[in-house]
């Protein structure tokens, strides 16, 4: 038998202090590495990632384990919030998608 416990996901809207400062950690873990591989940034700065976790236009899907969080997704329709991407580009080519705010990052 497994110890695993059970996995629920929910969608938040904000993610609270204490939480947000968690995920930041756990978020620099994973992506630091990229700050050296890639020609545009990569990484959030530490006041972009807490605005996307105060930002109720971009959705957070959390992975909860014993009541504790353990795992952070990401997904807005609003493409402003997204530092590294164009709005524009996406515009420009899915025309009919953009006026319907059905372009998700």
């Amino acid at each position: 038998m497994s110890d695993l416990h059970p996995l629920e996901v929910t969608i938040e809207t904000t993610i609270d202090g204490e939480h947000a400062e968690d995920f930041y950690r756990l978020y620099l873990d994973a992506f630091e590495p990229l700050r050296t591989k890639a020609a545009a940034r990569q990484v959030l700065h530490r006041d972009e990632f807490m605005e996307d976790m105060a930002d109720p236009r971009v959705f957070k899907y959390v992975g909860w384990s014993s009541g504790r969080p353990i795992s952070l997704a990401t997904m807005t329709s609003h493409l402003e919030t997204v530092p590294w991407i164009s709005p524009e580009y996406f515009s420009d080519r899915y025309p009919e998608h953009a006026s319907r705010g059905a372009i998700y990052y």
